[in-house]
């Protein structure tokens, strides 16, 4: 994984705290832009209401160094990542900069029956994160929250599947000799595979992401 390039020059960046476009546990997401540049970045900053804990700081590590080092055509373009607040520098407030895509997210698209997302639309979004899922996988990386609403839709309606904070590094080497074991509060129920709820089921690995896929699809 490759950290060099992934911090974000903020010297140009102004983060638009009056158009939020989105929020989650995770903190808030607002429009951000740059000095002669028309152009609308998304800025999620994340919440630090306890501090900067280790678990925590391996979520901001982990979801920059996978970003920041795979690029797909179907999953987010990564710009970087500032620590400290954009406004203020000796205040923590990491905040990561990406692509700003302004037809939301795929669930969005689905609960309000676009009828722009027609058949072939579905069928190619389907196509585009099934391709997006085998690169992560084959680059040793496992999302854990594939859903709707981590796959964010561009003006041609493609996917980029996006939200890396839960994800996992999993070499191919350890497939056949250790798996991950269960962890408590990942995912999201309606997409999580059996072996995320039941101890009983065992260690986990790729396959979970695959369920989740089969769910959305």
């Amino acid at each position: 994984m490759e950290i060099e390039g992934a911090f974000l020059e903020t010297s140009d960046l102004t983060i638009l705290k009056n158009k939020r476009i989105g929020s989650g546990n995770y903190g808030d997401v607002y429009l951000a832009q740059k000095i002669n540049d028309p152009k609308y970045y998304a800025a999620k900053i994340l919440k630090t209401d306890k501090g900067l804990d280790a678990d925590l700081q391996k979520s901001i590590l982990r979801e920059s160094l996978i970003l920041n080092t795979l690029r797909h055509p179907a999953i987010l373009k990564f710009l970087g990542i500032n620590l400290t607040s954009i406004d203020d520098p000796t205040l923590l407030e990491p905040t990561i900069l990406t692509e700003y895509l302004s037809e939301g997210s795929l669930k969005q698209k689905l609960d309000k029956k676009d009828k722009k997302l027609t058949s072939t639309k579905k069928y190619i979004s389907l196509i585009g994160i099934a391709d997006a899922m085998r690169y992560l996988h084959e680059n040793d990386v496992i999302h854990r929250d594939l859903k709707p609403e981590n796959i964010l839709i561009d003006e041609n309606y493609y996917p980029r599947v996006c939200d890396f904070g839960l994800s996992r590094f999993f070499p191919e080497s350890m497939t056949n000799s250790k798996k991950l074991e269960i962890t408590v509060g990942i995912g999201t129920p309606l997409y999580m595979a059996p072996e995320l709820f039941d101890p009983d089921c065992g260690p986990y690995d790729r396959s979970v992401d695959v369920y989740a896929f089969g769910m959305i699809a």
